[in-house]
């Protein structure tokens, strides 16, 4: 960075500059320039050659003036120089800082500032883990140093780190604040991209009220490919903005604050490509604009606000384009009776180019915090179309939900993407309580109880066909086959990515007003069911082979199984042939002797019994029990089913008819399954 600024030559120099007065901290100057030019940019040096602060300087009547303030320079010589923007020889001055005479002063007991420090890891919804460290230190004043240093490593071994450093006065006001972040990721080409930026911004008040912030930043990004061939970009921005602000109290007793924003920031961005060659381009940008916030002694109101940024870019050929931001915010803020604080706040950003042309983008994001700390945030575009969505839910709130035997809801609502679209839609990050590290201290512990979480969504026109489907770590989607309705209530045992998606299914043969329509979108939007050939075949009486099928696709985790090394009358090449080996090494479905029987009919009787086996084989509870006197025809049972049929009527999947009987030997038809199947995703756990 210090070889490409100093070969950015200005065409001709400042006619003059003088250092008018300088401290280890600040150094003041003015000067004067030859011809009409905008501003000029100034440097400090020292004896290396290496620049050590850079800020740009209006030049208004030829002459300029100014303060480059929130440096740390040592005792000695340093050099500071000044030039226009077009390429040229710098005019420069010497100056020295000499160390004051020392006296020996009377030694003073010192206090060491009061530090608590706290770590915790979190397993990210990628997988990746971050580890973050928080120290805060006070001072006997009541003046705070808060650190936060962040470190995500991925199963590749990328990392990347965040450090935030910020200072607070006494009464609570920021007054510092320093980011530092740097990261290193190998792409699977080979390709090693670095990058490392740090900003400092420092807050005072000038004797009007004004708040003075001063901006500085320097990031740096090099690129290296499989080869060794590097490229690099590095950026330099200086800024400074004054805001004034008016408090008074409108009609409602609210607070009314109104703001004005002003401010300059210089880019200069030096790209250094793999052949050696540099390139230099300068942007000044110029900000103007007004807030007002309007809120009440809760903090609930509304906030506006209102921004022109009038960029220039000025390139390495001299050539300039200026591009024009207008951005409009809205927001508002409220907090229900239940202490659940919504933020949602609307944006517009308009955004016009050098040929006037314009383009406008409009989102909403939406922000709610409950009163138990879970939080949730989403954001849409104009159209309603999910941008970006995360759900972190508290320990609290889970412990609360376990309590009461209800899932845990998300606090926001999330619009379902169509099933053509869901391979690349925004995921929900889900985001539960932050892992510890076990006893040794050199693992994670993963969350491994299951825990039940309720993703509240947009209307749709049919609520059985919205599921969710978890991202898995290769980008792949599975659907959800134990979600259930009210919006999607999803089963999970740690944080995870999901896309909620709208996977309803249309058959040809299941007109709405079937009445075993809901039962059968509900099956084949979890997958859980197959139509064929755009048909469904309702009536259809379920098989043998049938049954193993629809409990080998709800299983999690399942693994195929070969049942024509069994039985001899399935062929290998049968569609049910993994199926059936599935559910034959489970107990599930069994077969008789040699044969299996695929196609002969299954009754009521018969695929309650093996649902029951196939419950107690997934882990699920099977203990409920419910007499079946109340039904008619209760003797009919057969005694291998009577368990199974007690445990279904005790926890809904099958109620009986409306004349009281079970009807226990009745063929069971593919929709009269499909509903003992919703009954039995909705009901068991």
């Amino acid at each position: 960075l210090v070889l490409a600024l100093s070969l950015c030559i200005p065409a001709f120099a400042a006619s003059s500059v003088s250092v008018t007065s300088s401290s280890t901290s600040a150094v003041s100057f003015r000067g004067s320039i030859d011809g009409a030019k905008a501003a000029v940019i100034v440097q400090i040096v020292n004896g290396s050659g290496d620049i050590l602060a850079m800020q740009s300087f209006e030049t208004p009547d030829g002459a300029f003036s100014g303060t480059i303030s929130g440096l740390s320079l040592d005792y000695g010589t340093y050099t500071l120089r000044a030039a226009d923007y077009d390429g040229g020889a710098w005019t420069t001055t010497d100056f020295t800082l000499s160390a004051p005479a020392q006296t020996v002063p009377t030694p003073v007991p010192t206090q060491e500032p009061e530090k608590e420090t706290e770590s915790q890891t979190e397993i990210n919804p990628d997988g990746s883990v971050t580890e973050t460290k928080k120290e805060t230190a006070t001072d006997a004043d009541g003046n705070t140093v808060e650190t936060v240093t962040e470190t995500t490593t991925d199963a590749d071994g990328n990392t990347a780190e965040v450090r935030t450093e910020t200072k607070t006065d006494a009464d609570g006001n920021v007054v510092g604040e320093t980011v530092t972040e740097s990261a290193s990721t190998t792409a699977a080409d080979g390709t090693k991209t670095e990058i490392a930026s740090e900003q400092s911004t420092e807050r005072t008040t000038d004797a009007d009220g004004n708040v003075v912030e001063t901006l500085q930043r320097t990031e740096t990004v090099t690129t290296t490919d499989a080869e060794g061939n590097a490229t690099r970009v590095a950026v330099t921005t200086t800024g400074t903005s004054t805001t004034s602000a008016v408090t008074e109290e409108d009609e409602t007793g609210r607070t009314v604050v109104k703001e004005t924003v002003e401010g300059t920031k210089t880019d200069v961005t030096v790209t250094t490509a793999a052949d050696g060659s540099e390139s230099t381009s300068t942007t000044v940008t110029t900000t103007e604009g007004t807030r007002t916030a309007a809120l009440d002694a809760d903090g609930n109101g509304t906030v506006t606000e209102t921004m022109k940024d009038t960029a220039v870019t000025t390139a390495a050929d001299g050539s300039e384009i200026t591009v024009v931001t207008e951005t409009n915010i809205s927001t508002t803020i409220e907090t229900d009776e239940a202490e659940t604080v919504t933020r949602t706040e609307e944006k517009v950003v308009t955004v016009t180019d050098e040929a006037g042309n314009a383009a406008e983008t409009t989102t909403v994001t939406t922000e709610k915090e409950t009163a138990d700390g879970s939080t949730g945030t989403t954001v849409v575009d104009g159209e309603g179309r999910l941008l970006a969505a995360e759900t972190s839910l508290s320990a609290a709130a889970l412990e609360a939900a376990a309590a009461e035997g209800v899932p845990v809801v998300a606090p926001m609502t999330v619009p379902p993407v169509s099933a053509d679209d869901a391979q690349g839609a925004v995921a929900v990050a889900l985001r539960l309580p932050a892992a510890e590290r076990d006893a040794d201290g050199d693992g994670v512990v993963a969350v491994s109880e299951m825990t039940r979480v309720e993703i509240p969504v947009s209307e749709t026109a049919d609520s059985n066909g919205v599921i969710a489907m978890y991202r898995e770590a290769d980008g792949s989607l599975t659907p959800v086959k134990e979600c259930r309705i009210g919006s999607v209530i999803v089963p999970v045992a740690g944080s995870c990515e999901l896309v909620i998606v709208d996977n309803t299914k249309r058959f040809s043969d299941v007109p709405a007003e079937y009445w075993g329509a809901d039962y059968v979108t509900f099956v084949t939007a979890r997958e859980i069911f197959n139509g064929y050939n755009g048909s469904f075949d309702p009536e259809t009486e379920m098989d043998r082979a049938m049954v193993a099928q629809v409990l080998y696709n709800l299983d999690r985790g399942s693994e195929a199984g070969d049942a024509s090394a069994v039985f001899e009358d399935v062929d290998a090449e049968a569609w049910y042939n993994a199926a059936i080996g599935w559910a034959n090494a489970g107990g599930i479905v069994y077969g008789s002797g040699t044969n299996f029987a695929p196609t002969e009919s299954v009754t009521r009787q018969d695929f309650v019994t093996m649902l029951y086996r196939y419950a107690g084989y997934a882990g699920y509870d099977v203990s409920a029990r419910k007499a079946l006197d109340a039904f008619s025809d209760a003797d009919e049972i057969s005694d291998y089913a009577r368990e199974a049929m007690e445990w279904a009527c005790a926890v809904g999947i099958l109620s009986g008819y409306p004349d009281g009987t079970l009807c226990p030997g009745a063929a069971s038809t593919r929709t009269v399954v499909a509903v003992m199947m919703k009954n039995f995703v909705s009901n068991v756990d």
